[in-house]
């Protein structure tokens, strides 16, 4: 069996269970889901369980079982000699593309957040199928789906929260500023000036208050859609994307499925590069250098 850990937002759990998924795949085994972390990180939320996923979530007691944690435990060498191995515990290194994953065998377990599409194109179209909603959507929500995935639309993300309300995120990311939401418009326009841009964002106001007048604009969150899976699910219907420096955005993009699909993208996600995102970027999304707003505008709080 493969276990795969899942930990922070929505972006992140997708990636790891991308690459639980294709390493069950190739391996012909059976694929369950650590959810421990949310169980004392009270910050974020498990939100996977909401799609259509195939793999079974590991009760908490048998999750911790399942680890390589230093020290004896009687229960976990019952575990180890009724399935006569031992469980491989592979980490992120987070310096891009870790071919060790290459090398894993059928009882394995995965833990970090595994950033780059080449641990999973393979299983792309199981990955689509599966990243698909458990329950059916609102009337409303259905109604834009169709709309957006039949029109030259645009989804364009704006991340801000943590971004400019935490001091460390703000020194370390960074939010993106109008600077670069121009430039990726200005581009779209050319290519597609009948373009309609699709909002989504966790700050409406600011996104009022500066996204440039270059296409019609129209906000999505808070008003069509009411969580981060619903955004999501929204933002994948559109046919072109204006991504943040956010894995969220990058899933949406990533799921789109429109044969011309353009994706626009910050050319790095941090202010300084950092070695895990070497591997991040698929190579037909068009980058664009991120301009950053300064580390002191808007104030943070601490």
């Amino acid at each position: 069996m493969i276990i795969t850990a899942l930990q922070h937002g929505l972006g992140n759990q997708l990636f790891q269970y991308a690459i639980g998924r294709a390493l069950a795949e190739r391996l012909r085994a059976p694929l369950l889901v650590d959810t421990t972390h949310f169980t004392y990180d009270q910050t974020r939320k498990l939100d996977l369980h909401q799609f259509n996923v195939r793999a079974r979530f590991l009760p908490d007691a048998l999750a911790k079982l399942a680890t390589n944690a230093e020290g004896g435990n009687p229960l976990k060498t019952v575990l180890k000699s009724l399935v006569g191995m031992g469980i491989h515990s592979l980490v992120d290194r987070a310096q891009g593309y870790d071919p060790r994953v290459e090398q894993l065998g059928w009882f394995s377990r995965l833990d970090g957040f595994w950033q780059a599409e080449r641990y999973f194109a393979a299983v792309r179209p199981q990955l689509l199928a599966e990243f698909q909603p458990r329950h059916p959507l609102p009337e409303k929500m259905a109604e834009f789906v169709r709309r957006a995935a039949n029109e030259p639309s645009i989804a364009l993300h704006v991340r801000r929260g943590d971004l400019v309300n935490s001091r460390h995120y703000v020194e370390t990311v960074g939010a993106l500023g109008p600077g670069y939401f121009h430039e990726a418009l200005t581009r779209l326009k050319a290519r597609l000036p009948d373009g309609r841009v699709y909002v989504f964002s966790d700050d409406p106001e600011w996104c009022a208050n500066h996204l440039p007048d270059i296409l019609p604009t129209e906000l999505v969150s808070g008003r069509v859609t009411h969580s981060a899976v619903e955004d999501l699910v929204a933002m994948k219907a559109c046919r072109h994307f204006i991504i943040a420096n956010s894995t969220f955005s990058w899933w949406a993009a990533w799921l789109g499925t429109h044969p011309e699909k353009q994706v626009i993208t910050p050319e790095r996600f941090h202010r300084v590069a950092r070695p895990w995102e070497v591997d991040l970027l698929p190579s037909a999304w068009e980058r664009i250098e991120p301009a950053f707003l300064p580390m002191d505008e808007p104030a943070v709080r601490q």
